[in-house]
């Protein structure tokens, strides 16, 4: 059995974990080609291939097409963070998923999710297109819906496709929705992770990541986003293995210690499948 069995099984365990808890990662683009080596490396992501729509009185049809080949996005990785906990018995690692060491595995994949959702949705300062930025709206119970509707229409007119648009609510705003009369908050199945309920062509979710707007040190309101889900955002992220490999530790007896480190990167690859808007409570 290899040296670094620990690491490499806690690693991947940890890696699901992440994958199942993340509101925004899911729907990010998130295919990359190339190999994650710590914080500073970068990756190629695929993303959307772009076609082009063309008049036949100026562009007469011929064998000559566009080309479809491949389209990626460099990603920089830019987080970097590390775990490292000690295994009372290394036989219970070794037979995992069990019980309670499979449940601590799974809080670190909660941690890891959420740095993920942090880190892409800190990306809304990368709209900088003001026809895709709403100035601050207070919101209630007796508004919120109408809102919606609005921002659904003001993606319509921006040309925002209708097929996966999603908005992400922080709880306090989302709970609002459960407050009006005309929402209707019944969980339909296979829904994302997250979901609160659909207004119009939006699928509403909620994160507790939002970004908060400060105001001389006072949390004045959320910027919050409304996106096409898989075009809009990239994400990657993994386990530099090397780091993983060479930190195996073995103590004492029966002892071992888990240890990984976490490396992530984001970006904003089309901002016109984008808007930003902020709201107050």
């Amino acid at each position: 059995m290899a040296n670094n069995f620990i690491q490499e099984t806690v690693s991947r365990e940890i890696l699901v974990a992440q994958r199942n808890n993340s509101v925004i990662r899911q729907f990010c683009a998130t295919k990359y080609e190339g190999e994650i080596q710590g914080k500073g490396t970068s990756v190629l992501v695929n993303i959307l291939i772009p076609a082009v729509l063309k008049d036949t009185a100026t562009n007469p049809v011929s064998r000559a097409a566009d080309q479809l080949d491949s389209s990626t996005v460099t990603i920089t990785v830019t987080e970097d963070k590390n775990y490292k906990f000690e295994i009372e018995h290394k036989d219970v690692a070794e037979g995992m998923p069990t019980g309670m060491f499979s449940e601590t595995l799974v809080d670190m994949g909660v941690q890891i999710a959420r740095d993920a959702d942090k880190l892409v949705l800190s990306k809304y300062t990368e709209i900088v297109d003001a026809t895709h930025i709403i100035t601050k709206t207070t919101l209630d119970k007796t508004n919120i819906y109408d809102y919606l509707i609005d921002l659904d229409v003001k993606m319509d007119e921006l040309e925002i496709p209708q097929i996966g648009r999603v908005v992400v609510l922080p709880p306090r705003i989302a709970g609002l929705l459960a407050k009006d009369e005309i929402i209707r908050t019944a969980k339909e199945q296979d829904m994302p992770l997250g979901y609160v309920t659909k207004v119009g062509n939006l699928t509403i979710v909620k994160s507790n990541d939002v970004l908060i707007k400060e105001v001389e040190t006072v949390k004045d309101s959320f910027q919050c986003l409304a996106f096409v889900a898989g075009k809009t955002f990239a994400h990657v992220n993994g386990f530099n293995e090397n780091k993983v490999v060479e930190s195996a530790v073995v103590t004492d007896g029966f002892k071992d210690i888990a240890m990984g480190q976490i490396c992530s990167g984001a970006k904003l690859v089309m901002p016109k499948y984008a808007v930003l808007f902020e709201v107050a409570y």
